[in-house]
């Protein structure tokens, strides 16, 4: 122990107390409360010799007088028992020795007392002790909360397109050649940019010269330099990379993401974002970058620009030069050597320092230095060949790492030194361009046996076609896939899945594994750009093939299903099948003549640039329509339900659809539906808005309904919908029509006996009044008084008015009738050839007794109406 009591002090003192608490042992009652003291001393001692560890001197010396003390009082207390207590060692007349005790009270009472002040103070030292250790609890949840909170909020701004950066940091650097690049380490231009705040590095570089190496290469010696002192973000364009939403705004949030990994707390702000469950804009996330590289020393990497189309790649260089000038932060460039990209980057930011990146000669040997190993044992055991080799190389790559590759797995194949140097001859004499280096590879791979071609052709399609980065798993399937022939049908064996190994040994070094992703994908950018040079020449049915792959893996998993196998192995590549199926037949299907002609005059786009659900969602659709001879009926019955999204997909399947009435019977669907979305859209594909339904206008259908959002949309969409609403107002003898009618009592319902609505409801203002709907009804009755110009008088209006109000109380709505009473001429008469009837007299005739009292109590002038 650290404060002078020892550990032997400790368990010299609990052993004595032990062994007077045992002397107690049937001891009278009367020291029955010095026993019970003792007990209290003996477990304080205890816990105090667990406790006793880090306490702050002043404390430490509390503690040691109290264990002092106490071990003092433990003494006094065994020699009083000792010296009152008979010398026996038998058990039977122990009872008898401590009756022979001679009770001094007072002794008793001082040891007591004695006892009971080192228990005060051991007891606040070991409650004290519980605090602390209650606090460090406390504050060990509290810290490991504060954590769970913080990854959360990380996690929820970015989490996979981080770790995905991340990922392609951690493969980069393995494919790093150690000692190259040093060149760009050791410039004045290099030097500049670190140490001037608010600058940028520019690298442009051809096609192959190692500038994403280069960027991890840069990434991992800022992060040596300045440790955690600097916030370090960088981001990784990828040709092949598939993001579903905007791509400027998941590159903002994953550089965020980053920025925020250096600090220990996220700032509330954004811990408010998240908590409120809202999403933030792109300009809020570059907001929140801007607040945080104001307080700290910030750089922002980002390779190949080029890889960005141009719009994403505009807006964000727009937003980085907004940002390096409200915050002086570093920023570091690379790209190909695009001329447009090259303008914008110089009009973005002004501190500018330029340096190509290339593959020195230094760099390239470097390379070669590990690969010609790799070759053969013709080269390796002869280092004549090996000095050759690499002096050709290093001479004809001019500055590109990926040529230098290509030249070395050209050689790999090559078993004699005559055929190594008739090859290092073909490049010497120039013929080292990359179309001429690919078209070599693509030659090794031709010459192989039959088996070995194929799989190495199939792997090479997959990836030059799939909507989406593979994994090895899901490459191995698609490869595994049998396609069968005319007298054989497809199928998938799990028997028949290659090992990832194999694969890419046939395939001449033009594909690689990324293991820190679990993706395969070409050795270069450039190798994709060449097979889309030549797709005609490898692949002329590319996309057939890749739909007859996915077909034949959906129809063999659900076989497997039918069965009731759960094996998921079978479950590898079934989501991409399922999902990207469609996509390939939509590329591999021919539009007829007819469907050409319609989309190219509608101005559609038949195959959308998206990918995934929604395309199989498109294709499946229009496959079905055709199968039904037409889609005419599926997009009545989607807008029907108010299917937006299906009816656009129809449309735009479908161009021909256009020109039939399909459009026009999908409309009368939505507005009685009252789908607005549907009905917008329908009218945008120039449906007909004086399309009728048994008699009643798109605006009477919607009155009747209701739907004030489709009402809506069609006023929007054509003014001159107003003309037809006047029009059906103004139908002569509506009064009276409206009167028998209601008088009849209309026996057959709302409807006559053909199912359409009577004449006397045709009336958008007289349905709504009729059904209740008090919103529309006051819609309608603004509508026609602020186009009163149409009316010739005001006495017509009126009889609009009484119609409406009839079939209110018909309907039996007293706040539509009490809306529409103020509008109503003073006499309340209704057009009759024999008589005039008033509202009064209508509502008593047909026992209307609450509408009676109404028009009593609020309209003075009906107590004179005759009735």
């Amino acid at each position: 122990m650290s404060f002078g009591f020892g550990v032997g002090d400790f368990l010299a003192v609990i052993e004595l107390a032990m062994k007077i608490r045992k002397e107690f042992a049937g001891a009278p009652s009367q020291y029955k409360a010095l026993s019970d003291e003792v007990k209290n001393l003996s477990v304080l001692i205890q816990d105090v010799e667990t406790e006793a560890t880090g306490m702050d001197p002043a404390l430490a010396t509390k503690v040691k007088d109290a264990m002092e003390s106490s071990k003092g009082v433990l003494h006094d207390l065994h020699a009083f028992i000792e010296k009152n207590k008979s010398l026996t060692s038998k058990k039977s007349h122990l009872n008898r020795a401590w009756q022979r005790f001679s009770i001094d009270t007072r002794e008793i009472g001082d040891l007591r007392s004695r006892i009971a002040s080192n228990v005060v103070v051991l007891q606040a030292f070991t409650e004290r002790s519980m605090r602390d250790t209650l606090a460090k609890i406390e504050h060990s949840v509290e810290y490991r909360n504060r954590q769970q909170e913080r990854l959360q909020v990380l996690d929820w701004i970015s989490k996979d397109d981080y770790k995905h950066h991340q990922d392609i940091q951690s493969g980069l650097l393995q494919l790093r050649q150690p000692g190259t690049r040093q060149w760009l380490f050791d410039s004045e231009t290099w030097k500049t940019w670190l140490n001037d705040r608010g600058a940028t590095l520019y690298c442009p570089g051809m096609p192959g010269a190692g500038k994403t190496v280069t960027t991890a290469m840069v990434i991992e010696r800022l992060q040596q330099i300045y440790t955690n002192q600097v916030a370090l973000a960088y981001i990784y364009c990828e040709y092949q990379r598939e993001i579903k939403s905007d791509l400027q705004h998941v590159l903002a949030r994953s550089t965020l993401r980053m920025l925020l990994d250096h600090l220990d707390t996220v700032p509330d702000e954004i811990t408010k974002f998240y908590y409120e469950g809202r999403d933030s804009d792109t300009d809020q996330i570059f907001n929140l970058l801007k607040t945080l590289a104001i307080h700290s020393r910030t750089i922002v990497i980002i390779d190949a620009l080029d890889e960005l189309d141009p719009e994403p790649r505009d807006r964000l260089l727009e937003q980085l030069s907004r940002l390096q000038q409200e915050a002086s932060i570093n920023v570091f460039l690379t790209s190909r050597h695009i001329p447009e990209i090259q303008k914008r980057v110089a009009a973005s930011f002004l501190k500018l320092l330029t340096v190509e990146v290339k593959a020195t000669e230094d760099d390239v040997l470097s390379y070669l230095e590990d690969s010609v190993m790799l070759l053969p044992n013709v080269v390796q055991n002869d280092a004549t060949l090996q000095a050759e080799i690499k002096s050709t190389i290093v001479k004809y790559t001019r500055g590109m790492f990926l040529l230098a590759h290509l030249h070395i797995i050209s050689l790999k194949s090559k078993r004699t030194r005559k055929a190594i140097q008739q090859t290092l001859r073909q490049i010497s004499e120039g013929k080292a361009s990359y179309r001429e280096a690919y078209d070599n590879a693509m030659r090794r791979i031709q010459s192989q046996g039959q088996d070995d071609r194929e799989i190495a052709m199939r792997t090479l399609l997959v990836l030059f076609l799939a909507r989406r980065p593979l994994s090895a798993e899901e490459l191995c399937h698609f490869i595994a896939v049998d396609l069968g022939d005319s007298e054989q049908e497809g199928v998938f064996d799990l028997a028949d899945v290659l090992e990832l190994e194999e694969i890419l040994s046939m395939c001449a070094g033009l594909v690689r594994y990324q293991s820190e992703t679990n993706k395969v994908q070409f050795v270069h950018r450039s190798t994709k750009e060449y097979l889309k040079e030549t797709e005609d020449r490898w692949f002329p049915d590319g996309e057939a093939t890749m739909r007859d792959i996915c077909e034949t893996y959906n129809r063999t998993w659900e076989a497997v299903e039918a069965t009731g196998c759960e094996d998921k192995a079978y479950y590898v590549l079934l989501g991409y099948s399922r999902s990207h199926w469609a996509s390939h037949y939509l590329a591999a299907d021919k539009l007829t003549p007819e469907e050409e002609h319609a989309a190219g005059s509608a101005g559609i786009d038949i195959l959308p640039s998206g990918h995934g659900t929604a395309q199989s969602t498109l294709y499946g659709l229009r496959r079905l329509g055709r199968e039904l001879n037409g889609m005419d009926d599926l997009l009545e019955k989607a807008a029907s339900g108010g299917q937006c999204a299906i009816a656009e997909l129809l449309l735009t399947a479908n161009p021909t659809i256009n020109t039939s009435d399909a459009l026009d019977r999908a409309l009368v669907a939505a507005f009685k539906g009252g789908h607005t979305d549907t009905v917008s859209l329908l009218l945008k594909n120039n449906a007909n808005v004086q399309i009728r339904d048994h008699g009643l206008s798109l605006l009477a259908i919607a009155a009747q309904g209701g739907h004030l959002g489709s009402m809506q949309a069609l006023l929007e969409c054509d003014e001159g919908v107003v003309h037809s609403l006047i029009r059906d107002e103004d139908m002569p003898g509506r009064g009276l029509i409206a009167m028998n009618a209601f008088k009849a009592g209309n026996p057959s319902g709302d409807h006559d006996s053909d199912g359409t609505v009577p004449l006397w409801m045709v009336s958008p203002l007289s349905l709504a009044a009729h059904e209740g709907h008090a919103q529309t009804v006051r819609f309608l009755l603004n509508l026609l008084i602020t186009h009163t110009g149409f009316i010739e008088d005001e006495v017509g209006l009126s009889r609009r008015f009484k119609s409406a109000a009839i079939c209110a109380m018909k309907g039996g709505n007293l706040d539509v009738f009490q809306d529409l009473l103020p509008l109503v001429a003073e006499n309340m008469e209704i057009e009759h050839p024999f008589y005039k009837p008033s509202l009064f007299s209508l509502a008593c005739q047909s026992g209307r007794d609450e509408f009676a009292e109404l028009l009593t109590t609020t309209w003075s002038p009906l107590r004179k109406a005759p009735y």
